[in-house]
C-alpha cells in the first residue's frame, strides 16, 4: 500500500474514534426508541404513564433514548424517574408531555425539543450532567408561591448544568431555575416570562472555581431577574453574565446578593483584630486572630471549622495592608493561625488592625447587558445591577441601563451588628445609564441614587477600598461616592443635571 495512503486511512481512523467518543452521548447520535412504536399515544388523552415507566427501563439497558414523535402524551400517578437517558421531542411547539399534577417531582436528565406542561423537575438521582435543549417549561395549573419550577442539584453533586434555547413561562412561584451543587452551569439563549420571586437563581457551588456562564438570555418580570447568592461553604469565583436583556424586575435585574439579613447566609465567616503576624519559611503571611467573630458577636478559635481553606483573608482599616486579599493557603489548629498567599513582611501588618474571613464573590464579570424599566414598590427597590455584601474585583462593563429606579450599587457594610461586609477592588466602566433615579426626591442622604458607591453602617460601617469608575456615561441622577479610599474616578461623562455627592472618601485618582 502506499504510504501516503496507509497513512491516511490511520488518521481517519483515530478521527472517527475521537468523533464516537466524543458523541457517546449525543442525544443527536445516540439510539432512540421511538415511543409510538411501543403502544404510546400522543392524543391528548389516554394515560400514557405505564407504558413510558416501561421505555425508560428499556431505553437504561440498551443505553438508547427515547424520541416522541408529535402529540401530547399525557403522564401521571408517580414519579418519573428518567436518569440516565434523555427524551428527544420532534418539536418543541408540537410535543408535549402533559402532567396531571403538579404534586409529583420527576428526575430527569435533560431534553431535546418538547414542552413540559406542568411538570416538576427536580434532581433527586446521582447524575454528573443536566442538558435540556430547545425544551419549553411551563405552569397554567394552581400552585404557591414558593414553588420551584425545575430544580437542579437538590441532592446530586458536581453536575455540570447546561438549559440553551429554553423557554420558561409561569405564573407566581418563587425559582424559575434554581441551580445548586454545580460544577459548571451553562444558561444561553433562554426566555423567562412570569412572576419569579427569582427568575434565575444560582448559589452553593460544589467547586470554587466552577464555570459560570448565564448568556444572551431574555427575562421579563419578576423581583430578580438573575440572582446569585452566596455560599458560607465556598467561594463563588469567576463567572461571566453577558448580553443578557432584563424588562420590568421589581427589585433587582441582575444580583449578587451576599444576604446580610441571613445570619446562615451572609458570606463573612468572621471578622476581628489581628493580634499576631509573623511569616512561614516561603515569606507567606501567618495571621492569628484570638477574638474573631464568627458567629452574633461570639468569639471563636480557629479549632471550630476546618473548611478555611475554602475562603479569603482580608485586610480592613488601620492593618497596614487597608484593601489587599488573598486566599487562605493553611491553617494551624493548635497555634490558632491561618496563612495566606501574600507574602508581605510581617512588619508591614500592625496589631490590631482590622482582618476579615471572607467568602462571597470574586472576580465575576457582568457585561453587555441591557436593563429597562427596573422600577420597585418605593425607593429602597428597584436597582438594575446591585453587587453588594462581600463582593471583590468584580468587573461590570458595557452595560445599558435606562428607565429604572436606581443603577447601580457598590456596596458592603455592618451587618447584623457584627459582620464587616466588603466591596474591594470592583470596576465599572463603559457604561451608560439614562434616567434611572426615579425616586429622586427628599434629602441627598436618603438611599436613592442613579450610582451608589457605599458602606451601610453610616460612619460604623466598614471602608471600601479600590474602587474604580471610568468611562461612564450618566445623563441624570443623584450619585453617591460614600466611605471610599483609594477610589480611581476617571473620564465619566456626566452631563448637568447629575448631582454628585462625595462624603467621607479618598482618591486616588479624580479627573
Amino acid at each position: 500500500m502506499n504510504i501516503k495512503l496507509f497513512l491516511v486511512y490511520v488518521i481517519l481512523f483515530f478521527i472517527g474514534t475521537i468523533s464516537r467518543a466524543n458523541n457517546i452521548n449525543s442525544t443527536k447520535l445516540t439510539k432512540e426508541l421511538i415511543v409510538t412504536k411501543f403502544g404510546v399515544k400522543g392524543d391528548g388523552i389516554t394515560d400514557n404513564t405505564f407504558l413510558i415507566d416501561k421505555l425508560i427501563i428499556k431505553a437504561k439497558s440498551q443505553r438508547a433514548n427515547l424520541y416522541f414523535p408529535n402529540g401530547t402524551y399525557i403522564y401521571s400517578k408517580n414519579g418519573m424517574n428518567a436518569q440516565g437517558i434523555r427524551f428527544i421531542g420532534q418539536s418543541k411547539e408540537t410535543t408535549i408531555l402533559k402532567e396531571t399534577s403538579l404534586k409529583r417531582v420527576h428526575n430527569m436528565d435533560g431534553a431535546e425539543n418538547i414542552t413540559f406542561l406542568n411538570f416538576d423537575i427536580s434532581d433527586d438521582g446521582t447524575s454528573k450532567s443536566r442538558f435540556f435543549n430547545n425544551c419549553k417549561f411551563e405552569i397554567t395549573l394552581s400552585v404557591k408561591d414558593d414553588y420551584v419550577l425545575v430544580d437542579n442539584g437538590k441532592s446530586s453533586s458536581d453536575i455540570d448544568v447546561v438549559f440553551t434555547n429554553c423557554d420558561f413561562q409561569f405564573p407566581r412561584i418563587w425559582v424559575g431555575l434554581y441551580i445548586r451543587q454545580y460544577n459548571s452551569v451553562l444558561v444561553q439563549n433562554c426566555t423567562f416570562n412570569g412572576d419569579a420571586w427569582h427568575n434565575i437563581r444560582l448559589d452553593q457551588p460544589k467547586n470554587v472555581n466552577a464555570d459560570v456562564k448565564i448568556l444572551s438570555n431574555t427575562i421579563t418580570g419578576g423581583t430578580t431577574g438573575i440572582f446569585i447568592a452566596p455560599s458560607r461553604n465556598k467561594t463563588m469565583r469567576g463567572g461571566l453574565i453577558q448580553g443578557n436583556k432584563l424588562y420590568h424586575q421589581k427589585e433587582e435585574s441582575i444580583a449578587m446578593d451576599g444576604f446580610g439579613n441571613d445570619p446562615n447566609m451572609i458570606p463573612v465567616i468572621a471578622n476581628g483584630p489581628i493580634s499576631r503576624i509573623s511569616n512561614d519559611k516561603e515569606g507567606n503571611l501567618v495571621i492569628c486572630m484570638d477574638k474573631m467573630y464568627y458567629h452574633q458577636g461570639v468569639a471563636a478559635p480557629i479549632s471550630l471549622r476546618n473548611d478555611w481553606t475554602s475562603f479569603y483573608f482580608s485586610f480592613g482599616e488601620g492593618s497596614g495592608l487597608e484593601g489587599n486579599y488573598a486566599k487562605i493557603k493553611s491553617f494551624n489548629v493548635k497555634e490558632n493561625t491561618l496563612t495566606i498567599e501574600k507574602k508581605f513582611p510581617a512588619d508591614s501588618v500592625l496589631v490590631n488592625g482590622d482582618g476579615g474571613i471572607q467568602s462571597g464573590f470574586f472576580d465575576w464579570i457582568i457585561r453587555n447587558n441591557y436593563v429597562n424599566g427596573t422600577l420597585g414598590m418605593n425607593k429602597t427597590y428597584g436597582t438594575a445591577i446591585s453587587v453588594y455584601l462581600n463582593v471583590f474585583g468584580i468587573i461590570i462593563e458595557n452595560n445599558t441601563v435606562e428607565n429604572c429606579a436606581h443603577g447601580i450599587n457598590i456596596a458592603g457594610g455592618i451587618m447584623l451588628h457584627y459582620y464587616r461586609s466588603l466591596a474591594y477592588n470592583n470596576i465599572v466602566r463603559n457604561n451608560t445609564f439614562i434616567d434611572c433615579d426615579k425616586y429622586a426626591e427628599g434629602e441627598p442622604s436618603e438611599e436613592t441614587g442613579v450610582v451608589r458607591f457605599t458602606s451601610y453602617g453610616g460612619t460604623h460601617g466598614p471602608i471600601q477600598y479600590n474602587n474604580v469608575f471610568e468611562n461612564n456615561t450618566v445623563n441624570s441622577g443623584r450619585f453617591f461616592i460614600e466611605r471610599q479610599r483609594n477610589m480611581m474616578y476617571e473620564s465619566n461623562k456626566l452631563s448637568d443635571k447629575v448631582i454628585l455627592n462625595i462624603e467621607d472618601s479618598h482618591f486616588k485618582s479624580y479627573k
